[in-house]
């Protein structure tokens, strides 16, 4: 009995020794796909690859990262390459992302936008502002829209906020999108003017017909 006890024990140890030297890089694999982080994933790329069936499967997964890696590249060109100044804001008016518009207007990089607060950043304030956009669509889950002057970004902006839902449904946040209108603000005081000196030269003209009638009347009575 002891013989066997012992035999079995020896028999053990190079199972349990293949059997961690196949789990292992399951496991470190497993590892790194809890560790991937949005955008940051570069390094593991260059991870060695083994010459067997969970080689294929670290090929594989790898191009699930370069195919990621891609997607996110585009995705950031195309937030950042957008001129309106947009920035993606969670229920606590934390700012968690903002594009190169935003930061470029306000002098800095995207990284120091993040993390602050919208008040603090578009209007100088320590509290949410009177009448808040992002504050309304949190309560009413739905886009909201205001007209603004903001001495900060030094122009007037046209503010839209629109939803972020969870998987549940939730609203956890806000896509917050200024749109610069001083120019068409500018354009728009013309175009009224124009039509207010418009309107003065039909009335002016309206008026000097009117008196024009009597007048030749008064005329024509003076010259019979």
């Amino acid at each position: 009995i002891f013989l066997s006890i012992v035999f079995i024990l020896f028999s053990l140890i190079p199972v349990v020794i293949t059997g961690k030297a196949l789990s292992k890089p399951i496991v470190e694999l497993s590892k790194i796909m809890e560790r991937i982080d949005y955008g940051g994933f570069e390094h593991y790329l260059q991870e060695g690859i083994r010459r067997d069936e969970i080689g294929q499967l670290q090929i594989s997964f790898f191009k699930m990262l370069q195919r990621l890696r891609k997607a996110d590249m585009e995705w950031e060109n195309t937030f950042n390459s957008i001129t309106d100044l947009i920035s993606i804001h969670d229920k606590n008016f934390r700012i968690v992302k903002a594009n190169r518009a935003l930061a470029q207007r306000l002098g800095t990089s995207p990284e120091n936008i993040v993390g602050r607060n919208c008040y603090e950043i578009f209007h100088n304030l320590g509290t949410s502002c009177e009448d808040c956009p992002h504050s309304k669509t949190m309560e009413t889950c739905q886009p909201s829209t205001r007209e603004i002057l903001n001495p900060p970004l030094e122009g007037i902006f046209m503010i839209s906020t629109y939803p972020i839902f969870d998987e549940n449904g939730q609203v956890v946040g806000t896509v917050h999108i200024a749109k610069d209108i001083a120019g068409e603000k500018r354009l728009q005081e013309k175009l009224i003017q124009s039509e207010k000196i418009a309107a003065m030269g039909i009335l002016v003209s309206g008026v000097a017909h009117e008196i024009n009638n009597p007048l030749g009347g008064i005329l024509n009575s003076l010259q019979n």
